[in-house]
């Protein structure tokens, strides 16, 4: 049986895998947006990011890395709040607020936990 677009059941044309994985590569959507643009599920998304579904050759995967499915921000936006903890003042609950996360997840930030932990980083921040 064929597999990816060859097959009779894909869900997607040659040219909606080449966009996915340009919106992967270049853009800073999440996955979850890009699963709604093309009307799929994340699953479907998330797993083509790994490599599992619609594989191309020449590719390391994932292809977005530092992505999970729980983590609520992207990595620019963990980076401009690990700036904000280490050179203001401003309280971690305005941090969440501006961007949209609870303050617990400003906290995990802060302390470098679980998903949020970054290379050459010196934990707590504040």
């Amino acid at each position: 049986m064929p597999k990816g677009v060859e097959n009779h059941l894909s869900k997607f044309s040659q040219e909606n895998i080449d966009e996915i994985y340009d919106l992967l590569q270049n853009s800073n959507i999440s996955l979850k947006e890009i699963a709604e643009q093309f009307n799929v599920s994340y699953a479907t998304i998330s797993n083509i990011n790994r490599g599992l579904r619609y594989k191309k050759e020449n590719f390391i995967y994932p292809v977005r890395k530092g992505f999970t499915a729980n983590k609520k921000i992207n990595n620019q936006q963990l980076l401009e709040i690990s700036q904000k903890l280490s050179q203001t003042r401003i309280s971690m609950k305005k941090i969440a607020e501006e961007y949209g996360v609870s303050q617990d997840t400003i906290i995990r930030i802060n302390k470098g936990t679980g998903i949020y932990k970054q290379e050459n980083t010196k934990y707590p921040i504040r």
